[in-house]
């Protein structure tokens, strides 16, 4: 939601890529500085803190890096028509536009 509302982009552009990777490291600090079994390897999901301040810096950095989504890239421009005829529950077709049958007019 912040992200769609415009308050991310109000923030300096230097500030979040600065900021974002020392929130994902004070996470891992958090996680190295628990107790756990040595012999067992350390699971951030076992540590709800650490695996929240790790995800809040990384989903902050994905938000700051994205791009506008005004108009698809062009590698999945052209799936648009598969896209629309599953999503409208039609049979998908290759080429959306039928062929025209018969001779080409001539150019004049």
């Amino acid at each position: 939601m912040a992200h769609q509302e415009g308050p991310l982009k109000k923030i300096p552009q230097y500030v979040l890529p600065s900021v974002a990777p020392l929130v994902m490291v004070a996470g891992f600090c958090y996680l190295q500085t628990r107790p756990v079994d040595p012999t067992v390897a350390t699971d951030i999901e076992a540590w709800p803190i650490a695996q929240a301040l790790w995800s809040f810096g990384f989903v902050a950095i994905l938000l700051h890096v994205s791009p506008s989504w005004d108009r698809r890239p062009r590698p999945l421009g052209r799936w648009n028509g598969l896209v629309e005829d599953v999503a409208a529950k039609r049979p998908p077709r290759l080429f959306p536009y039928p062929r025209r049958r018969g001779r080409r007019r001539a150019a004049g």
